[in-house]
């Protein structure tokens, strides 16, 4: 339960951010897919109006990287390993 209010949590605060600035948008566990091998579903992502305009695909999955992407860390060394090493280097890869 806490890993899921810390995510609900930065969201709400990114949220918050986003509406006062008007800057873009906030979305809490959205998925990225940059490819059928490449996809992700971080807690939360950020992306200014801008760039959201041009990362949506027909369907409405976001295919580019958001600006901002926050990984609570799940428990467990496979878990911290993927989301450390591999979230890391995709999201790397793809533009963050």
């Amino acid at each position: 339960m806490g890993r899921q209010k810390a995510g609900g949590n930065t969201s709400a605060e990114v949220r918050n951010w986003s509406v006062e600035t008007g800057l873009g948008e906030a979305v809490q566990t959205s998925g990225v897919i940059f490819s059928n091998a490449d996809n992700m579903i971080p807690d939360v992502v950020w992306s200014s109006k801008a760039r959201l305009a041009r990362s949506l695909d027909e369907a409405g999955h976001l295919s580019v990287a958001p600006e901002l992407i926050v990984e609570v860390l799940s428990p467990g060394v496979d878990n911290e390993r993927r989301d450390h090493e591999t979230k890391l280097k995709l999201y790397t890869s793809r533009g963050l």
